[in-house]
């Protein structure tokens, strides 16, 4: 009757396992929603946006300035597979910068966007250029592929 008592205990501590108990795909998916939270931020705070008579008209990207909040932003609570494709995201927007010999002054046009102000944050969720576009789309399928809800 011991051993049977030890043997719940234990395998309710994790410990029939190694020790070793994945987080429950509602904190990994919260964990890249608040990525995705924070890397709208960085959009946000780090754009350009040009406004004429209530109409978005030109939207450009401090692209130093962003890279850096990306990098700042913690995803080690994620899952590996959304963590390695960050990983390339941010490493596409290095080699974008590398690449256009940017300097903390370089703006990047992003877009020729043109909307309502209201669409601003769907705006600033979408700051991509064409050449970091196909790995954030990595990053977008590995928060899908780990339960994250993406926004709208």
């Amino acid at each position: 009757m011991k051993n049977i008592i030890l043997t719940v205990c234990l395998a309710a501590l994790g410990f029939g396992t190694g020790g070793c108990v994945s987080p429950p795909p509602l904190d990994r998916g919260r964990a890249i929603t608040a990525v995705l939270a924070q890397k709208e931020h960085a959009g946000v705070i780090c754009a350009r946006i040009l406004i004429d008579e209530q109409q978005i008209v030109n939207v450009q990207l401090h692209g130093l300035k962003y890279l850096h909040a990306l990098q700042k932003i913690d995803v080690t609570r994620c899952p590996e597979p959304f963590r390695t494709a960050w990983a390339g995201y941010c490493a596409a927007w290095a080699q974008k910068l590398k690449n256009e010999k940017a300097d903390r002054d370089t703006l990047d046009l992003i877009s020729m966007w043109k909307g309502q102000m209201g669409d601003l944050k769907a705006l600033c969720r979408s700051l991509e250029a064409y050449d970091t576009a196909p790995e954030w789309g990595r990053c977008e399928q590995a928060a899908i592929a780990c339960g994250a809800q993406l926004p709208p």
